[in-house]
């Protein structure tokens, strides 16, 4: 059995989550609708955590799961950043997993 600690390094499904994060800036209400790169144990955290997450004067609206294409700008550089790195780059006893 495994424990929490331990990943399974099988390549992933594809995951996305449509996000509306209403926000108030400069005392304006403003609105915006990115689908997400999900990822996390739950699956409804975007890698980007923008679109996952509420804070002072905003609120996030999960919409829907499993929308193309991803729209998010932020999670697009984060997966781009991520590329260049291989499996050999980890500790070494992470990479047995």
């Amino acid at each position: 059995m495994k424990t929490n600690t331990e990943l399974s390094l099988t390549p992933p499904v594809k995951k996305t989550i449509t996000t509306r994060v209403v926000y108030e800036l400069d005392g304006q209400k403003k609105e915006k609708l990115h689908t997400h790169i999900s990822t996390g144990a739950h699956g409804y955290e975007a890698l980007c955590i923008e679109g996952s997450t509420g804070g002072e004067n905003k609120t996030c609206h999960l919409i829907s799961e499993g929308a193309l294409p991803v729209t998010c700008p932020e999670c697009l550089v984060i997966w781009h950043d991520t590329q260049a790195f291989s499996k050999e780059d980890f500790e070494p006893s992470l990479q047995q997993l």
